[in-house]
């Protein structure tokens, strides 16, 4: 199987919310490795820091994150570096 390269210049924040629209959740990821989550815009620097011990590439990740960025219905799509003007009240949106 051969992978695609990662199809955005830096990091990303999937946005997954419930379908009451009363929760949200960031899943951050770059180049096809998961990074972890975040409940606050806030929380997701903490997870871009370089010192962290970075994840190796996973197979299964890689599968679900192209799920991810196949239905924009479900899951919104968030640059990282756009995340400080962004309010979790703007998330429901």
């Amino acid at each position: 199987m051969r992978i695609p390269e990662w199809p955005h210049t830096g990091p990303i924040a999937i946005l997954e919310r419930d379908f009451a629209r009363t929760r949200a959740e960031l899943h951050v990821a770059r180049d096809w490795c998961y990074l972890g989550s975040a409940r606050e815009p806030s929380e997701v620097p903490a997870l871009l820091e370089h010192t962290a011990p970075r994840p190796t590439f996973d197979i299964d990740v890689f599968r679900l994150l192209q799920r991810c960025l196949q239905d924009p219905k479900r899951y919104r799509l968030i640059d990282t570096a756009r995340l400080s003007r962004e309010t979790p009240k703007e998330w429901y949106d």
